[in-house]
């Protein structure tokens, strides 16, 4: 569904506009760190552990609670580029295998009224988190939280 940012409608009729929109047009500046056809990266504003990565798509979506079966493959698409964005960023040695070990990376979508923009977008994050109650928000399979096999699996059953 192509809706607008959820607080951000703008006095033109029809018209919205969406911080991640501008960003992956370049209407605003931010530091990409990865861009192909469907989606670009960026490290959060806001970050809770000591990589933080946000995957989001070009094009305007809404929520992961929005997303149909048609969405599969670019959800997909998304998982996979943060992984590969995550090990570039990784730490060198030891650490870099430890920080992407299963289980050491939390990959997953807020669900709505959690989320803070009305885009859809991956959090990517590599603890250590930065304040010890961060984990809570990302709680996976949470009322707020859900990890991208879970909407794989909601999404694939709609195929």
């Amino acid at each position: 569904m192509i809706r607008s940012c959820l607080g951000s409608l703008t006095k033109r009729p029809g018209a919205h506009e969406c911080v991640f929109c501008d960003y992956a047009t370049g209407r605003k500046d931010r530091q990409l760190l990865y861009s192909d056809d469907r989606v670009v990266v960026f490290r959060s504003k806001t970050p809770v552990a000591s990589e933080h990565l946000l995957v989001v798509p070009k094009d305007h979506l809404g929520t992961v609670d929005e997303m149909l079966p048609s969405h599969y493959e670019l959800i997909k698409h998304m998982e996979d580029v943060g992984r590969k964005v995550m090990r570039s960023t990784a730490p060198p040695g030891g650490e870099a295998k430890q920080a992407i070990a299963p289980g050491g990376l939390v990959v997953g979508f807020h669900r709505p009224p959690f989320n803070s923009v009305h885009h859809l977008h991956l959090h990517c994050i590599r603890p250590p988190w930065i304040q010890p109650w961060q984990p809570v928000r990302f709680l996976s399979e949470s009322p707020w939280f859900t990890t991208v096999g879970a909407v794989l699996r909601k999404l694939g059953a709609g195929r």
